[in-house]
């Protein structure tokens, strides 16, 4: 009897340590996501100094954080230093291999650093990822990576793909239309970025865009008064010093 009642003794000041244990634990990865939370904030704020102290206090208490070094890759994004980021961001995949968000990211900087065929392969794991929830916007990036590698044919494809999924991605519009532009294809640059400056009225760069789609269908008039939105959208820009430019050669002409 006496032997039973130690046993239950030691039993239970041992289930009482495993639980403070992990109580603990709990405690440490929850602080480190309310710093981590706060690192975040400081970064939307543009306070890069605080908010890499903030990140490393988080990492200090909980290192395994897939989510902390997403968040130290978008820091590093932010910075411009693509390098960094992919490391990051290749450390919250090992952590967690289904963090599709990192994933997207991870494409996000190697197209940044013009790795243009890494960043396609990154972007169509996702879109073999079922349950990721926003597949237009890779779909869109590869459009992006195809623009840049003068895969006109293929950038055309992914943007159709993206808006297909979602019509009114603004993003996916425009870059379709200077794909367009880029291709010589007049109608048509101007039927899709008269959409894209009707989506977003205040965007420069669509206005710019369109002007030259006006000029490929020889409209211009219209094509005067695209640029002209531009300069008085966006008058310090380098576009609107192009818009000018082309304005003079405009009136030249009539």
């Amino acid at each position: 009897m006496v032997r039973n009642k130690k046993f239950w003794v030691v039993s239970l000041l041992l289930l009482f340590s495993i639980v403070s244990c992990s109580s603990k634990k709990e405690m440490r990865r929850n602080q480190a996501d309310a710093i981590r939370k706060l690192g975040v904030a400081h970064m939307e704020e543009e306070n890069y100094a605080t908010a890499f102290q903030q990140f490393q206090k988080a990492k200090e208490l909980n290192p395994d954080s897939p989510r902390l070094y997403f968040d130290l890759g978008n820091f590093y994004y932010e910075k411009e230093k693509f390098d960094k980021a992919i490391e990051e961001y290749k450390t919250a995949l090992k952590l967690k291999p289904d963090f599709a968000s990192a994933k997207n990211n991870l494409g996000k900087a190697y197209l940044a650093k013009k790795e243009y065929d890494t960043a396609i392969a990154c972007f169509k794991e996702l879109i073999d990822n079922y349950i990721y929830a926003t597949p237009h916007y890779p779909l869109f990036s590869i459009g992006q990576a195809y623009f840049f590698k003068h895969d006109l044919k293929s950038a055309e494809i992914y943007f159709k793909k993206s808006l297909a999924m979602n019509p009114d991605f603004t993003f996916a519009t425009y870059w379709l239309g200077r794909t367009y532009v880029e291709m010589g294809k007049g109608a048509e640059a101007v039927e899709i970025l008269e959409k894209t400056v009707d989506q977003s009225p205040q965007n420069a760069s669509g206005y710019f865009e369109l002007g030259k789609a006006y000029i490929l269908a020889k409209e211009l008039k219209k094509a005067q008064y695209a640029f002209e939105k531009v300069v008085a959208l966006d008058p310090d820009s380098s576009i609107a010093g192009e818009a000018n430019m082309a304005i003079n050669r405009i009136k030249s002409k009539y």
